[in-house]
């Protein structure tokens, strides 16, 4: 019965020695960084509201928003005022800890410029490159001429030393805004797919329920369906116009022909009638003659 048990806890540590230690595949993440100026936090507002179902699409991911601002340092004062010598002293410490927080934000900019493969996302406007080219360390030169990089510049407003065929955001308002925002958002999505094809996508999304065998949209119909729709509907109302018109005229062209078998019918009439008058005239004229041929005839033997 021991060596029955001793046994068992031989083979038992032998599993364990023979176990193989299971690996873990790190799940693949995404790098995505947001580079925008103050300025423009309007237009970047209203289409970060389209970017924003785009990440919960695209899975794991780690991003970064860095926005360029001024920060200005206040002027000291130098009086003897104790109300203003106290809120100089506010002022100076609200503008070291806003100092410390966007230095902290731009060390973490460069941070993940430093991946090897990050997805930046530009929104251009003369305002922030006016930051870019002030912020030109050597080091973040390098950094933002990482081959691996993929950039998505975005047109915010017309930019000096940018060549685009594009319209810039600015130039939309109200649905056009939103809709411009939406192309945007799917171009960006396809580039970051395209970008990293084997990145680890959620299985299922809330609009997975757009695109459902059981959903039946109610949405109103495109521009370019309603300018489709009205066209159509002008070809079959200039279809139905051009058919009458023949069918009018084909009803002339008949009646005129109509009326020209008739008048051709009574020209021939006329004429039989007159030849019939003619007949009769000469009929008549004959039988005149023979009469008077047969008096001049009788009147010797009398």
């Amino acid at each position: 019965m021991v060596d029955t048990i001793q046994l068992d806890n031989t083979t038992a540590a032998e599993e364990q020695q023979t176990k193989v230690p299971e690996v873990t595949t790190p799940i693949k993440k995404m790098h995505i960084l947001i580079i925008y100026a103050e300025s423009d936090r309007k237009h970047f507002q209203g289409l970060d509201q389209h970017l924003q179902p785009m990440y919960g699409r695209l899975g794991n991911q780690a991003r970064h928003y860095f926005v360029y601002r001024t920060i200005e340092e206040p002027k000291p004062y130098t009086g003897d005022s104790q109300y203003f010598k106290e809120r100089y002293e506010k002022e100076k410490a609200a503008y070291g800890e806003d100092l410390k927080n966007y230095t902290g934000h731009h060390n973490t900019m460069v941070r993940y410029l430093k991946q090897e493969q990050l997805l930046l996302i530009l929104y251009v406007s003369n305002s922030l490159m006016e930051y870019l080219q002030k912020d030109q360390t050597p080091e973040l030169r390098t950094l933002l001429n990482n081959p691996n990089h993929r950039i998505a510049p975005v047109l915010i407003t017309p930019t000096a030393g940018m060549a685009s065929n594009c319209e810039p955001l600015c130039a939309f308002s109200g649905v056009a805004f939103e809709t411009a925002c939406q192309h945007i958002a799917t171009t960006i999505e396809a580039i970051a797919r395209d970008y990293q094809p084997d990145l680890v996508l959620p299985d299922t999304t809330p609009f997975a329920l757009l695109t459902s065998p059981s959903a039946i949209h109610v949405s109103l119909p495109s521009e370019h369906d309603r300018m489709a729709q009205m066209f159509a509907g002008l070809q079959a109302m200039f279809e139905q116009t051009n058919t009458h018109i023949v069918e009018s005229q084909q009803l002339v062209i008949a009646e005129r022909s109509q009326r020209e078998t008739i008048q051709e019918g009574e020209a021939d009439l006329r004429r039989q009638v007159e030849d019939l008058k003619q007949q009769l005239a000469a009929i008549q004229n004959a039988g005149f003659f023979t009469k008077i041929g047969r008096l001049f005839k009788t009147s010797p033997s009398n």
